[in-house]
């Protein structure tokens, strides 16, 4: 392919890169930031209930169960963390994918094809979902675990 067309694929895939990196940050940090601040108001509140709790009295039959659930939405945090790069990682091997097909063109029509055609254009959508599955399970522990440990107060 001739000096042009490789200057303007890198330029597009450029443009690309930089418009789904932002478009990424943006539509997963966004819910995931949002979860993990009702969390840390959640653990907050319980900060408060275990006070009480060890005014009451024995502390480790009012706190263990509560800090078991706690312990529980923390790993699920971390796994969303983990699901979250890895589809950040999937989407970015996709586009440098794009790229070398791309470079590798012989003519204009198959270079600017893979940026239409793009592959696995829904492969995304696994990863995505296990990331915000366990969001979601780490808010219902902290959740749980704050009306446990109320319950027993």
């Amino acid at each position: 392919m001739c000096e042009d067309h490789k200057r303007v694929t890198f330029e597009v895939y450029t443009r690309q890169h930089e418009f789904y990196a932002a478009q990424t940050a943006t539509a997963l940090q966004f819910p995931i930031k949002l979860v993990l601040s009702l969390n840390a108001a959640v653990m907050a509140a319980s900060l408060l209930f275990v006070r009480e709790a060890v005014q009451a009295g024995d502390p480790t039959q009012f706190v263990r169960l509560p800090m078991v659930l706690f312990a529980l939405g923390v790993i699920c945090v971390l796994f969303a963390s983990w699901f979250q790069w890895q589809l950040y990682s999937k989407i970015m091997h996709r586009k440098r994918k794009v790229l070398e097909d791309a470079i590798a063109a012989i003519d204009w029509v198959q270079a600017v094809h893979p940026f239409v055609n793009e592959p696995e254009r829904y492969g995304k959508t696994w990863y995505h979902g296990l990331c915000y599955t366990f969001v979601v399970a780490s808010f219902v522990f902290f959740l749980l675990g704050v009306f446990t440990l109320a319950r027993a107060l």
